[in-house]
């Protein structure tokens, strides 16, 4: 007899795989996957098959490499670093959805990370701006084991120390309390001296408490007023002589200011001081004059500088007494005046004279300034000039 082998050979058709894993046994929040491992732990954990996370991105790939990124739950307010195998192109604010399927968490300076994670478990769900908690650097420090990578935001910081090109020690602006400032150098930012307010996420790095940026923005700095400047240099003229009483003179570069005992003198006049062309020479009796006073409003007047100094005048029985000048603000367009004080000057120089207004943004203020100078016996006060006023709003 004889037996045939037969031999039937089977062809199937190649198909791509694609990766596959089954549906979640359980959800999870990160907190709950947080405690899987204690703070302490110096060992990793496997976590089980099928967990799903979900959180907010608050990590920005210019600050973490493209690998990584950092999840938080804004209802529980914890976090955790996931590594995904290949880079990922997610930004800052993006919800994610991520399956875990035996992936290793462990602990690294305080920070709970999840290692090897395909990318293909994270899906994007939507995207929102995460609101930080406001803290400070004291509560920071206490709360570390609950709040590591969870976002924050710090106000009036002010720093004390540079360690590196990227790492900076700030201070509590009314403690003792420190926290390095990580910068990374791809932000290619400049650090402020000082800061309303940083917002970053918590981490350590050599068992020091660090707040990370992750652009630019995230420190706002403390805004700078904006100066600007009237200047009067007296070079455009006014009276050329002493005159009883008040005159107007509405061509100087300013605008429009009052003369009363008071002249503009120019370089002719050899024994007068003058930066420059012009000055004014106050003389004043004793029953006033003497002065010259702004016929325009500044609003929001923050200080008022000008030079001051006596004339090198023989001055008679008042040689060797004080020269004085007063300045004055009016916020009722002249009506009344309040003295911001007297103050003493020299003969033959000028000395910058300089007093602080801060009047309030709206509130407009004139200006004027007084000859204060020693009265002498004939009923007239030394002579002194002024020159370069300006005023700062």
């Amino acid at each position: 007899m004889a037996f045939c082998l037969l031999t039937i050979i089977s062809i199937s058709s190649c198909k791509e795989e694609k990766p596959t894993f089954s549906a979640p046994k359980q959800a999870t929040d990160i907190g709950t996957l947080r405690s899987l491992l204690s703070l302490t732990s110096t060992e990793s954990k496997v976590v089980p098959d099928g967990y799903t996370v979900a959180g907010q991105v608050i990590s920005n790939v210019s600050q973490e490499d493209s690998y990584t990124v950092i999840l938080q739950d804004s209802v529980i307010n914890k976090s955790i670093r996931i590594r995904f195998d290949v880079p990922h192109s997610f930004k800052s604010g993006d919800f994610l959805n991520v399956y875990l399927a035996k992936q290793n968490l462990q602990i690294v300076d305080g920070d709970y990370v999840l290692r090897n994670v395909p990318l293909i478990f994270a899906n994007r769900i939507s995207a929102a701006t995460l609101t930080p908690r406001e803290t400070t650097i004291a509560l920071a420090t206490t709360n570390y084991a609950d709040w590591s990578s969870t976002l924050v935001k710090l106000k009036s910081l002010k720093k004390t120390a540079t360690i590196d090109d990227s790492t900076f020690v700030f201070k509590d602006s009314l403690t003792s309390n420190t926290i390095q400032l990580h910068v990374s150098k791809r932000l290619n930012y400049t650090v402020p001296d000082s800061a309303l307010s940083v917002t970053g996420y918590l981490t350590k790095f050599k068992n020091n408490l660090q707040i990370r940026i992750r652009t630019g923005s995230d420190i706002v700095k403390y805004a700078v007023p904006t100066i600007k400047t009237i200047v009067e240099d007296f070079e455009m003229g006014g009276p050329a002589s002493y005159a009883s009483g008040d005159q107007t003179f509405t061509n100087l570069a300013s605008g429009s200011w009052v003369f009363n005992d008071a002249s503009v003198l120019g370089p002719v006049e050899v024994n007068d001081l003058r930066n420059g062309v012009g000055s004014v020479r106050l003389r004043g009796k004793n029953t006033g004059g003497g002065h010259i006073y702004s016929l325009f409003d500044v609003k929001g007047l923050k200080s008022i500088k000008f030079l001051f100094g006596g004339t090198k005048l023989g001055e008679g029985d008042g040689d060797g007494k004080d020269y004085a000048v007063e300045a004055l603000i009016s916020k009722d367009a002249g009506v009344t005046w309040t003295s911001l004080g007297t103050k003493v000057g020299l003969k033959g120089s000028f000395t910058e004279m300089e007093y602080t207004v801060n009047a309030g943004p709206t509130e407009n203020v004139r200006v004027k300034i007084v000859n204060q100078s020693f009265l002498r016996s004939t009923n007239n006060r030394m002579r002194a000039n002024i020159d370069d006023v300006v005023l700062t709003y």
